[in-house]
């Protein structure tokens, strides 16, 4: 809750020193355990002891065993009564338990010799420290032992930050004799204990390996496991930093501060990498997932298309196939095939143009052959199995498989602990990655009998009793679906799998959910049935709502009507694949039923204009109707003989009531219903969970191998969400004029009922603005001026003056209650006919100059001259703009409510032609009067003036601010656009920092080369404006430290990232020129890259959890993490500075973290710093109440990139005019915004 203070000092937050809990399994890699159990042995007070035992262990060792193996046993427990029941799980019991006794034996009498020589070590170790004063806040003790001091501190800081496992710092009162001694002693052991070591390393790991821990608890039907899933280790301090500005940043620390809380990520752990695997397991292992080869194939198509231009009528020509049927041609040949269709679950095709198999195929006489559709079906012309081979026949004639190369899958598993970034950053773009989801995907559709639909390579659809669907626009419904992703993390590689929603062409009566699901296979749901349903959703004219019985069905002529007006529905229906049942084709000569991929679909051409009626040809010497013959030869009488049939090629026309369309086909045309689309996807964590949980991993685990136990018989793996450790960070301090605003942490509560009131969790990064004063609003008085734009030609249905003069009394109260000096003179301008240029074609010919056969002769100039025309609202609007002072501040009302074509024409006038600042208000929500609307638009109005509307205390804003120069560093934010118009350029935008509020981002735009191009190739050009501008804002100075956020850089391109726009900045630093400066400027840059989208989710375990200092405070919010939770370990790059950030309050659905990557690390920030900076920033965006998901800098970029594009689109028909041979000159194809805006947020 945030609470009102009556200063604005902030107490400043605690930090708090990282630990493991001690209830926490935490595994290792191998390497950082012999360290850490090195560093113990080879402690000063037992080393003359340990010299002479060579295969001695050491008592703390022991202890480190002994917790871990009672954690192993409580887990054990209740695996046991979970899930092993029986003889069975007696058995596995006892193994386990009998590995577990000689681990604890082997302990046992390796310390049992030590006994008495640790006596005397340990009286001289208390007499040394029983006059020492005890620890006040002693540190919390792990699993592998009591965490020590960090000599690796970065600039020497006296915060707390994560220990490592390095030795304890030496006395200074020791002589160096003692310390050369040791010193030598050290070496001699460490080298003569090392193979004791690595042996009881080994067990622990063949122990762990074949022990299975299933989940331990439910949470709303979620499974959640027992232990904490952490590999990283704490050595990223003890690296060389990179010399070369070629090199990405590598990870300094991990975090720190916070309250520390477990939370579930929907990642599930693949395979551990190979070094980390036991050798005696490895050659046990799955081959097809860890050892195999996959052998690729470049397939390529050629068409059976006949070129009737050619004196051979015959003769083909080739030409370009759609995925779509590319994937129906490789579904048939591997049906057809026996051999193909056997290993099926082996095979897979990657939309395009390769094949990728576990088998070689040549040994199916498919490598480097032809083989022909049409020649292998001409066995059923024979037996009148099918009575039509179009359908195949014209999808292609030939396809040829040419063997390409293998790659090898145990590459994925290799160098899981590589640290060096460029080696990981090859390793995200390695073929091997996509080979392997390809496969995964094709066993995933064999995991199961129920049907699954597959779009766009990785989404999947299983349509059965669990899925989640819900009747969509009409003929349709939504349906929630998987997908899953790849990912690297240190030690062990990931499975990320996320829900996805997808509209589908409804193919049966009822849909999951429903109570006849079930029981609805005698219950036929024709093409008919179909239309009847869009007709009833969708008809234009006022009717009543149709019930599903026979007698409110609407009547032939309304439904032909439909059939024949509504292009909607013809759009839908072409190409639709349709399946004729009534020839059986799902089923096979041996009576046994046809997969779906197997069945014989044809694709509707178009509506028919004749009726099975009305559609007569010759059968048997006799002339009969369509709806004769369906009765005589199908049995079939038809219920709608007089409604159009549906043409299935030029010369086949069948009833609608006779087809049924082929499942899994996904909704054509404009999503409608937005809203309701939205909302479909919006689940909440644990709904979202819960659905990956029942959907996704069952399919998953049946894809995937079995991992073999001890004895060498194969068990499943207990595939579930990881359970990882996370931290929340303090909120930031709001302040506004006068008011500053705290949030308190307090414990979980539950909403009431009666009131429903916000409970307090739901308060954090929310706030409103009642009785608040922007910090800033601008000093002169504000000369509103209302224009009414319409594009109708009359002011008919314009809104009125009074209502006009009533709304703007109502918003000018709003604004004053904000700080907004502002003023309405009466004066309301209208202009109508408005709309956005376009071209026309002057087909003019003059006639008198006829000379000659075929109408040759003399044209008119203006003949076939294409022209721009400007609309009349548009000049009206101009001699608006003559009379208007250029201080003036203009509300463009929007009379027939939201049109793209009108706004883009209005910001490319007002924000790049003539420079006013101005604001596009919808009508229909403008008169409505509402305070909350009326404060959105006080915001941007405020923020264009040059104001700022709230900040941050003084403590959180001190971060940015150098303490040597007391200067503000200059924080940056870029983004790139693409394609603003087809076959265009993409546009780049860079904002800046002024001063030491970060209030205020102006920015430039520029156009891109190429199209597509992600890299900013001119940024050079862009920062010079902002390094002037800031020294205007800071009294002729320049910034030490710059801080680089970039927005939509994928994890393959950081090494572009620096190779281009780092050397492009820093070149542009070295360069720059101004008054008073006499040295090159070279400013110290940490560069961040900011992915907003990515599939990464977490969910809530706990409600409470104890902040540093000890006091109970919720932890999670309207079932969301709480805003301010960070991860930075578990599940992060293994070589790079990353660590997810969930800022924002998730009000519907389940909050995106935003993945920070620092690419670049001058200034050598620490994890605890950038994840406060990145967090406060979130809590900066100026026309929001809310923090948000990614930082401000970063939003501010995207908003000027789309307002670029605006400009771009609202000027591009009158661009197009001034093209030279085909190319618009760059200036007039994307003008730059004009000089009274540079200085300004105008694109707000």
């Amino acid at each position: 809750m945030y609470e009102l203070d009556d200063n604005y000092e902030n107490t400043p937050s605690e930090d708090v020193e990282g630990s493991l809990n001690s209830s926490e399994i935490n595994v290792m890699d191998s390497d950082d355990v012999k360290s850490e159990l090195s560093n113990t042995i080879f402690d000063s007070k037992r080393r003359k002891k340990d010299r002479k035992k060579k295969n001695g262990i050491n008592r703390e060792t022991k202890e480190k065993i002994n917790i871990f193996l009672t954690e192993l046993d409580k887990a054990e427990e209740q695996s046991a009564k979970r899930d092993l029941t029986g003889q069975k799980a007696r058995s596995r019991s006892k193994s386990r338990s009998r590995s577990r006794t000689r681990l604890r034996s082997r302990s046992k009498s390796r310390s049992k010799s030590k006994s008495r020589s640790r006596s005397k070590s340990r009286s001289r170790s208390k007499s040394r420290t029983r006059n020492k004063p005890q620890d006040e806040n002693p540190k919390p003790t792990s699993v592998w032992g009591t965490q020590r001091e960090n000599r690796f501190t970065p600039n020497n800081s006296t915060t707390n930050s994560t220990p490592t496992l390095d030795a304890r710092p030496r006395s200074r009162s020791r002589s160096w004799s003692r310390t050369r001694s040791r010193s030598r002693s050290q070496s001699r052991s460490r080298s003569q204990t090392r193979n004791t070591i690595g042996s009881l390393i080994s067990e622990m790991q063949r122990d762990v390996a074949n022990l299975n821990i299933t989940p331990s608890e439910d949470i709303d039907g979620i499974s959640i496991p027992h232990t904490n899933f952490d590999l990283t280790p704490n050595i990223y301090s003890q690296l060389p930093k990179p010399l070369t500005i070629s090199k990405v940043a590598r990870r300094l620390d991990y975090g720190t501060k916070g309250t520390q809380v477990d939370i579930l990520t929907n990642q599930i752990l693949l395979s551990l990498g190979e070094e980390a695997i036991p050798s005696d397991t490895k050659k046990n292992i799955d081959i097809w997932w860890k050892d195999s080869s996959i052998y690729i194939y470049h397939v390529s198509f050629i068409s059976s298309q006949k070129n009737t231009t050619f004196s051979r009528p015959s003769a083909r020509v080739n030409a370009e196939l759609s995925t779509a049927k590319r994937g129906e041609l490789i579904e048939a040949l591997i049906e057809e095939d026996k051999t193909l269709k056997k290993y099926k679950g082996s095979i897979a095709f990657n939309g395009t143009d390769s094949i990728y198999s576990q088998i070689p195929l040549e040994e199916f006489t498919l490598f480097d052959e032809c083989w022909e559709i049409k020649a292998r079906n001409r066995r059923y012309q024979d037996t009148k199995k099918y009575d039509d081979l179009q359908s195949i026949e014209n999808l292609a004639s030939q396809v040829s498989l040419k063997f390409t190369g293998k790659v090898s899958l145990s590459d994925i598993y290799k160098g899981t602990f590589n640290t060096d970034p460029d080696f990981q950053e090859n390793k995200m773009s390695e073929n091997s990655k996509t080979v392997l989801m390809g496969l995964l995907g094709a066993k995933i559709l064999n995991s199961t009998s129920d049907p699954i639909f597959q779009l766009a390579g990785n989404k999947f659809f299983i349509y059965n009793k669990l899925s989640k669907t819900e009747p969509f626009q009409g003929g349709g419904y939504l349906m929630q679906g998987f997908t899953v992703q790849l990912r690297y993390a240190y030690g062990c590689v990931l499975l990320n799998t996320i829900n996805t929603i997808a509209p589908f062409y409804k193919h049966s009566k009822y849909l999951p959910g429903h109570p006849n699901f079930e029981h609805q296979n005698n219950e036929a749901y024709t093409l008919m049935d179909w239309i009847l349903d869009y007709y009833k959703e969708n008809s234009r004219t006022p009717r009543k709502h149709y019930t599903n019985s026979n007698q409110n069905n609407p009547t032939t002529d309304e439904i032909n009507t439909c059939l024949s007006r509504d292009k909607n529905i013809s759009l839908l229906l072409k190409g639709l694949k349709v399946l004729r049942y009534y020839l059986n084709y799902s089923i096979n000569p041996d009576g046994s039923p046809k997969t779906p991929s197997a069945r014989s679909y044809k694709k509707v051409l178009r509506i028919s204009k004749d009726t099975a009626n009305s559609h007569l040809f010759e059968n048997a010497g006799k002339t009969i109707s369509t709806a004769q013959y369906f009765l005589k030869k199908y049995k079939i009488p038809l219920k709608y003989p007089n409604v159009f049939m549906i043409s299935l090629s030029p010369s086949v026309d069948v009833p609608a009531e006779c087809l049924s369309i082929a499942p899994g086909q996904k909704l054509k045309g404009k999503i409608n219903d937005e809203r309701k689309f939205l909302e479909f996807g919006a689940l909440k964590p644990s709904e979202k969970f819960k659905t990956i949980s029942n959907l996704i991993l069952p399919s998953i685990e049946s894809s995937l191998p079995k991992i073999p136990s001890k004895n060498s018989d194969k068990k499943s793996i207990p595939y579930h969400f990881l359970k990882v450790p996370s931290r929340i960070l303090n909120s930031p301090q709001v302040l506004y004029k006068g008011v500053s605003l705290t949030y308190v942490e307090k414990p979980f509560e539950e909403s009431n009922p009666q009131n429903k009131l916000p409970v307090h969790q739901e308060k954090k990064g929310n706030w409103n603005l009642n009785d608040k004063i922007f910090c800033k609003p601008p000093k002169k008085l504000l000369d509103i001026i209302p224009i009414i734009i319409s594009s109708r030609k009359t002011a008919e249905l314009c809104p009125k003056y009074n209502e006009v003069k009533q709304v703007m009394d109502s918003f000018l109260v709003n604004a004053k209650q904000r700080g907004l000096r502002a003023i309405f003179k009466g004066k309301v301008e209208t202009i109508c006919s408005f709309s956005a240029p376009w071209t026309s074609n002057n087909s003019f010919r003059n006639t008198n100059s006829y000379r000659g056969r075929g109408g040759g002769g003399f044209q008119n100039e203006s003949y076939n001259k294409v022209e721009t025309r400007i609309s009349e609202g548009e000049k009206a609007l101009l001699k608006v703009f003559d009379t208007i002072s250029s201080e003036s501040y203009m509300f463009f009302i929007l009379a027939d409510g939201r049109n793209t074509e009108i706004y883009q024409r209005i910001k490319y006038l007002t924000d790049s032609k003539y420079g006013f600042l101005n604001s596009c208000l919808v009508w229909s929500k403008f008169k409505k009067k509402s305070s909350v609307y009326n404060s959105n638009i006080s915001m941007k109005i405020n923020l264009k003036m040059q104001g700022f509307n709230h900040t941050l205390s003084a403590p959180d804003m001190n971060l940015l601010v150098d303490k040597n120069t007391q200067l503000p560093a200059l924080v940056l934010g870029g983004d790139v656009t693409h394609y603003p118009e087809k076959d265009q350029p993409s546009i780049s935008a860079l904002v800046g920092s002024i001063d030491r509020h970060y209030c205020q981002f102006p920015g430039d735009y520029m156009l891109q080369e190429t199209i597509g191009q992600e890299m900013i190739h001119g940024i050079g050009n862009l920062v010079a404006n902002r390094l002037t501008l800031y020294r205007l804002n800071n009294n002729g100075k320049l910034p030490e430290k710059i801080i680089y956020f970039r927005d939509g850089v994928s994890e393959d391109q950081f090494s572009q990232l620096i190779d281009i726009e780092i050397k492009g900045l820093k070149k542009a630093f070295n360069e720059y020129e101004c008054e008073g400066l006499s040295y090159k400027y070279n400013p110290t840059l940490t560069v961040i890259a900011a992915v907003k989208r990515n599939q990464i989710r977490f969910f809530p375990i706990k409600q409470n959890a104890r902040n540093p200092k000890g006091n109970m405070i919720a932890v999670q919010s309207l079932g969301n993490v709480m805003p301010g939770t960070v991860v930075d370990r578990s599940i992060t790059a293994t070589a790079h500075f990353d660590f997810f950030l969930q800022s924002h309050q998730a009000l519907k659905g389940t909050g995106v973290p935003c993945h920070y990557w620092c690419i670049y690390n001058e200034n050598q920030f620490t994890s605890d710093y950038l994840q406060q900076v990145a967090h406060n920033f979130c809590y900066l965006f100026g026309r929001s109440t809310t923090s948000v998901k990614v930082v401000a800098p970063v939003y501010y970029a995207d908003l000027l990139c789309e307002r670029a594009a605006q400009i771009f689109k609202g000027n591009y028909e009158v661009a197009k005019m001034s093209a030279v041979r085909g190319s618009i000159p760059r200036g007039i194809l994307l003008p730059q915004a004009n000089k009274s805006n540079h200085n300004r947020m105008y694109y707000i």
